[in-house]
């Protein structure tokens, strides 16, 4: 499966788990937006895809049915997201992005146009 994924914005802060948000396209028909990566106190990371909340508690939005598709969810998220954070700028230009795992087809861009 193909994954590509952008990394929308990064943070560096002391008084928050979330490192930064991103989106992904699978096979280039599905898009997911609003995923998180997030961090322990001991450097631990991991994807958090979306979810919503109950009356009560969170709930799942959009969930891997099988542990290989989340290991490789995980695996290209993690990894585009130390490329960036390595690459030491906040937000790169799309032109700069485009790795194996990055990057959204111009399909899934929001359109600027009215119709």
């Amino acid at each position: 499966m193909e994954i590509k994924v952008k990394i929308h914005r990064l943070f560096n802060n002391d008084y928050s788990n979330i490192r930064a948000t991103a989106s992904m396209t699978l096979d280039g028909v599905l898009a997911v937006h609003g995923i998180k990566i997030m961090a322990n106190s001991k450097g631990g990371m991991w994807v958090v895809l979306p979810s919503a909340k109950g009356k009560e508690e969170y709930y799942d939005v959009v969930h891997p049915l099988t542990a290989e598709l989340r290991k490789q969810i995980n695996s290209a998220v993690l990894s585009e997201f130390k490329r960036v954070r390595e690459s030491g700028v906040d937000v790169l230009p799309d032109s700069a992005r485009e790795t194996e795992h990055t990057l959204f087809d111009e399909d899934f861009l929001p359109s600027s146009k009215t119709e």
